[in-house]
C-alpha cells in the first residue's frame, strides 16, 4: 500500500473511485480505487475492498472519507 501512496504523491492531482456492488444481502462491497498520472502515464490501482453494512448512501460517506485520509 504504501508504494502506491509514493506513487500517488510524485503526481499533481489524483481522483478516487468507490464503486459499489449492491445485492440482496444486507451488506454492500466497496472497491476503492485510485487514479493519477505517473511518468506521464495514466495509472489505476486498487486500493481496498469495504464492507458496508447498510445500503444507505449515508452510511457510505464516512467510509469513504476515512479511506480517503488513511492512504493520502
Amino acid at each position: 500500500m504504501s508504494i502506491i501512496v509514493q506513487e500517488m504523491s510524485r503526481g499533481k492531482y489524483y481522483s478516487m473511485s468507490v464503486d459499489i456492488t449492491p445485492d440482496l444481502s444486507p451488506t454492500d462491497q466497496l472497491a476503492v480505487t485510485v487514479r493519477f498520472v505517473l511518468g506521464g502515464v495514466p495509472t489505476e490501482r486498487f486500493l481496498t475492498f469495504l464492507q458496508n453494512k447498510s445500503h444507505k448512501v449515508a452510511d457510505r460517506v464516512p467510509k469513504i472519507f476515512i479511506i480517503s485520509y488513511s492512504y493520502v
